[in-house]
């Protein structure tokens, strides 16, 4: 999947919400990896990383949150999740 290895638990990464913008985006550490469940149903959803949000640029509420960013979409494109600081080793 695109970006399945891009970043890893402890990371800060920025998960762009459209293509063609770079104004609309969260930001916040992973605090993990791999299949997102349903938050009601418990059914599997798609891969991806679980973050807790710091910075949601549209300031729609999402700040202090739980976010989850796929690692790969339909309409994927290059650039669309970046690291912002890697975690201390």
């Amino acid at each position: 999947m695109k970006y399945q290895n891009l970043a890893k638990v402890g990371d800060v990464i920025r998960a762009y919400d459209f293509q063609y913008t770079r104004a609309c985006y969260l930001e916040g550490r992973v605090i993990a990896k791999g299949m997102i469940m349903h938050p009601k149903y418990g059914m599997p959803l798609y891969d991806g990383y679980t973050i807790e949000v710091t910075v949601d640029s549209t300031e729609t509420g999402r700040d202090k949150d739980i976010a989850y960013v796929p690692f790969e979409t339909g309409m994927d494109y290059d650039g669309r999740v970046e690291i912002v600081e890697e975690a201390a080793a």
